[in-house]
Order: structure tokens, then sequence, then C-alpha cells
């Protein structure tokens, strides 16, 4: 175990490790305030190994009305010794579980996660299906060669840019769709399910590279003082010049989100103009801009494989679930009031993500075709 453990922890510290070991990782670390994370004798460790499996092994059934995706007196217990022993063994503890317990969900139907794929539409109005292309050249647009890379990334590429009059193209993700793109400037964009991307194919536009966002993205901005990079949303309009940062622009939310990872931007919304810094996050509701720490686990957490809710209502939880696995939710009962905090892997079957909300004994799901049908 320890060897094993080891070799988790170095793949983690050089970001290696696959999605489901960064979620549970992280899931468990950010559980521990400063005072519990303390160094242990061997005796104390182990009492609190036996303490850890004692409350591992306690039924669900136990844990009345718990707010979190998994039960908090074994976080609690694990706590100390969390920076010792690492998540290793209650990650693979709990994925053989998972994987051995035919729950009665699984039996009946199960629905896949969602895939890297999304459909490209160009400026003279035809549509490409990406799936569906083989990797290389799909199309010249405006003077603009566009190509698909082996990693499954659109890419697009100026031939003669003295040429080109850039096209309006729009890349769009359906819900269970997650896709890639590296615009002509070399920014990377990773957009997420049900939301849409559109760019002139050159990009600039009136001397700024220019993009509109509807949904959710993530930008990685090349660096280019010549050329300001401005994201649009209904709400927002983001100006950088090289950054990294989470824009979150869903229209059913009321709400437009843009958070910084690093580097600076400048949020305007109506009349108001703030920038914000690494760490913070700027949303427009109810026609207010306000700038607040941001939760980057959270925020981010979709790009790197997984969901992070912290505190959300059980609306909430089902709606980024709907986004991700194509589904329709059917409340039955009066909408449940519980809040969810905790950590799910994107790359899981949906059966499993809702078997480990169902272990907080506040909610109960039914699976028909693609339809959730939630109750009490």
């Amino acid at each position: 175990m320890e060897t094993e453990l080891r070799r988790l922890i170095k793949r983690y510290n050089a970001g290696q490790c696959t999605a489901e070991e960064i979620a549970w990782i992280e899931s468990w670390y950010n559980e521990l305030n400063e005072d519990q994370r303390i160094a242990l004798s061997e005796a104390d460790l182990h009492e609190e190994k036996l303490l850890i499996w004692k409350e591992i092994a306690i039924k669900t059934t136990h844990i009345r009305k718990t707010r979190l995706l998994y039960p908090k007196t074994i976080a609690a217990a694990a706590a100390a010794i969390l920076l010792l022993f690492g998540a290793w063994f209650l990650f693979y503890t709990d994925r053989m579980s998972l994987e051995q317990t035919e729950t009665a969900l699984v039996a009946k139907s199960d629905i896949a996660p969602g895939q890297e794929d999304a459909t490209l539409t160009l400026s003279d109005g035809r549509k490409i299906v990406l799936s569906s292309t083989q990797n290389g050249e799909l199309a010249v647009d405006s003077g603009v060669h566009i190509f698909k890379s082996p990693d499954g990334q659109l890419t697009y590429q100026i031939m003669d840019s003295d040429k080109t009059v850039g096209g309006i193209n729009t890349l769009s993700t359906a819900n269970g769709q997650s896709f890639r793109i590296s615009l002509p400037d070399g920014s990377l964009v990773h957009l997420n399910a049900a939301s849409s991307i559109s760019y002139s194919s050159k990009l600039v536009d009136h001397g700024r590279r220019m993009v509109k966002l509807d949904g959710e993205a993530y930008f990685d901005v090349a660096s280019n003082k010549e050329l300001p990079f401005v994201v649009e949303t209904s709400q927002q309009e983001i100006h950088v010049l090289g950054t990294q940062f989470n824009v979150n622009a869903y229209a059913d939310n009321g709400f437009v989100k843009t958070t910084l990872e690093e580097g600076e931007v400048k949020v305007k919304s109506g009349n108001a103009t703030r920038i914000i810094a690494p760490g913070q996050e700027a949303k427009t509701a109810n026609g207010r801009l306000a700038v607040s720490p941001a939760n980057l686990e959270e925020a981010l957490s979709w790009k790197n494989g997984y969901f992070r809710f912290n505190d959300q209502k059980l609306t909430n939880v089902m709606t980024e679930l709907s986004r991700w696995y194509d589904i329709e939710v059917v409340y039955t009962d009066k909408i449940i009031n519980e809040t969810f905090t905790g950590t799910l892997s994107r790359n899981r079957n949906i059966s499993q993500a809702l078997n480990i909300l169902e272990k907080t004994n506040s909610v109960k799901f039914k699976i028909e075709g693609r339809r959730i049908i939630v109750t009490q």
C-alpha cells in the first residue's frame, strides 16, 4: 500500500493522475482545516486507521440527512492522517465497491458519460460533425485552413494573412459533449456541454481578437499586446491580453460569472467595469456586477474531469448532470431543499453518480431511458 501511495502522490504532483484519482484526492484533502493537518505518532496513527475502517463499515442508512456526497464522519476521522496515507485506499476501496455491487439502478438501465464531440458551422452554412470526420484538413473557409489534430482538437491556420477575409464560424456542443479548439492566434478554448463559441475564422476584427460565448468555456489566451482578446457574453464583456480564465454564461443560470486562474482581466457589464486578479470572480446577476473571492476548484472542476459541488442545491446539481449526461430530470415530489457538497467524476456512468447522491439518504432516483425521476 505504501508503495502504491507513493506512486499515486508522485503522479499527482506531476499532473499525471486520472480525473477520478484527482477528484478523490482533492475532495478529501479540501475537507481538512489547518488545525487537523498534524503529525501523529505510530500508536496514534494505528488507532486512527482502525477508526477509519470502522467508520467506513457503518451502513449509510445510519447517516441521517448529511449534506455531503461522502459521509462527513469518515472525513473527520480520516483528516488527521490524510497527508500520510492520501486517498489511495479510500479511492480504490470505493471503486471496487461500486464495480462489485449490482444496484437496482444499474440493473435497470444506465447512461454513459459525455464525450468529446461538437459541430462546426462554417461561414457558408456547411456543418461538420467532428466525431464523424477523419484527422487532417477539414475545410478552407475564407482562406483559413481548418484541421482536426490526432488528439481530436480543432485547429485553425492562416496561410496568407494578407489575402484572408475571415467569415464567421461557430463551434457548438450539445448536451453530453465537450470539445477543444486552438484558434488562429494559438489561444486554446475548452468548451463545456451545451455551449457555443462564434468567431471570425481569421479571429481578428477591428483590431481585436473577438469571440462570442453562450454556455461555458475555459480560455487559455495567447499573449499579444497589440491585439486584445475580447469575450462577449449576454451580460459581460471580458478584455484580456494573455491569461487563463473560465466563463460560465449559461442562459438558464440567470447570471454570468468570470473566474480568473492566472493573469488579469477587465470585465465590463452595463456601465460598470472591474479588474479582477487571480483567485477572484466577477459575477453579473440582476444587472449588478460584483467581484468576490473565487472557489477555483469548483469553477474549473468540469475542465479537469469532475464535478465539484459546494453547498449546491439539488436542482443545481441535477442541472449540471443533465448537461453532461444528456438527461431529462423530473421531480415527483416537492423540490428537495437539501444542499450537497463533494466531488463526482465526470467519467462515471450516471448510475454511479446517482448512487453516491443517494448515500445522503435525502434523495432517491429512478432511471427510465434518458429520464431521471427524483423522489424523497
